[in-house]
């Protein structure tokens, strides 16, 4: 899609002078004010018919728009006196999840350049197995041993059985035995200690309801963008006269890193995500907590609690609503340069983060 729509640019005059050794040519683009930081990108320039070839890439309106916003802002990165800093009120997808919910928070360009330009690097071909891959296969792994057991049993009954199912839906998924044997270490650590915890989860009157939900959800505050996402896993616990619903999120990082997220319970985008998509469905009923669970510990595992996950879950659907407002009415979607966020970020290098001047280095 990348070249076909970058095709397009450069038969719509946008792009120019885009190649090894050289530098962009920017008379497609008006005069960058000094005082100036954001410039309204220039109308696609319009070619009588019989002037494009029979072969010419088509695109949609929104396509063209975006990757026309990118390509001016890119240009400007090009010894140009302003950041990337775009506009993109016409390319809101239909839905969002909480990773881009978690992108818009962190770095609005990051938002525009990886969700709603869509931009991600290509998958390599080979038979690795990744984190990614790993993840899947946990998951699915736990949502059937939950959806097939009936009542508790021995702990070498349950290990057992956690570890058959484990095999099988490796073949399922064909995940070669050799690439998959450092996650098999993993999982024969998990394994055990994931039978304990839910043995004290038995003891204290917590039941499992459902894995791997779907949910979808349109707040009010978001206008005609939907929520999406699909929950770990929900628990019914019995502590007090009101029922009460929690939501269990499966990590394998760090849960000391979790624990340091969670000291600001406002700035966790996650779990308040999914707390918001439960409250809002027709058949929510009582309170709502949820909690990290950190499979990979070196000791028993503990669960890492959202202190207050519905104040936070209101104060999200709030948020959001108001960023997606803004950015229907045109404001800008700037690179932010800060913190964390841009250590790992995929989209450091379109922004050049690495070229901005000293003076803007703060991450």
């Amino acid at each position: 899609m990348m070249s076909r729509i970058y095709q397009a640019l450069l038969s719509g005059g946008i792009l120019t002078g885009f190649g090894s050794g050289s530098q962009a040519s920017l008379s497609a683009f008006p005069p960058l004010s000094q005082s100036s930081a954001v410039d309204t990108p220039p109308a696609a320039p319009q070619k009588p018919a019989g002037d494009q070839p029979e072969n010419a890439p088509k695109v949609s309106p929104a396509e063209y728009e975006g990757w026309r916003q990118y390509s001016v802002n890119c240009a400007r990165c090009h010894g140009q006196d302003v950041l990337p800093n775009p506009v993109a009120a016409n390319l809101l997808p239909a839905r969002l999840s909480a990773s881009a919910c978690e992108a818009l928070r962190a770095c609005p360009y990051r938002f525009f350049a990886l969700r709603l330009l869509r931009l991600r690097q290509p998958d390599e071909l080979d038979d690795e197995v990744e984190n990614r891959d790993f993840g899947t296969w946990l998951h699915a792994v736990l949502q059937r041993f939950h959806a097939t057991r009936e009542e508790p049993a021995s702990a070498l009954h349950e290990e057992t059985r956690l570890r058959t199912i484990a095999r099988e839906v490796q073949m399922e998924q064909h995940l070669d035995d050799a690439a998959f044997l450092p996650f098999a270490a993993t999982f024969a650590r998990i394994a055990p200690r994931y039978i304990e915890w839910l043995h004290r989860r038995d003891q204290s009157g917590a039941r499992w309801t459902a894995s791997e939900v779907e949910l979808r959800a349109r707040p009010s505050a978001w206008g005609d963008v939907e929520m999406h996402g699909i929950v770990d896993r929900i628990d019914s616990l019995s502590r007090s006269p009101t029922p009460i619903t929690q939501l269990i999120d499966y990590k394998t990082g760090s849960a000391e890193r979790l624990r340091n997220q969670l000291r600001e319970p406002l700035e966790d985008t996650q779990l308040a995500f999914y707390a918001a998509l439960l409250a809002e469905q027709a058949d929510a009923a009582g309170d709502i907590e949820a909690i990290y669970l950190p499979l990979d510990e070196r000791e028993a595992l503990k669960e890492v609690e959202h202190p207050d996950v519905e104040t936070s879950a209101a104060r999200l659907v709030e948020g959001i609503g108001s960023e997606l407002a803004r950015i229907r009415a045109g404001a800008p979607l700037p690179a932010l340069g800060e913190g964390q966020a841009c250590v790992y970020c995929e989209a450091r290098g379109l922004c050049r983060r690495d070229q901005w001047p000293a003076v803007e280095a703060t991450a």
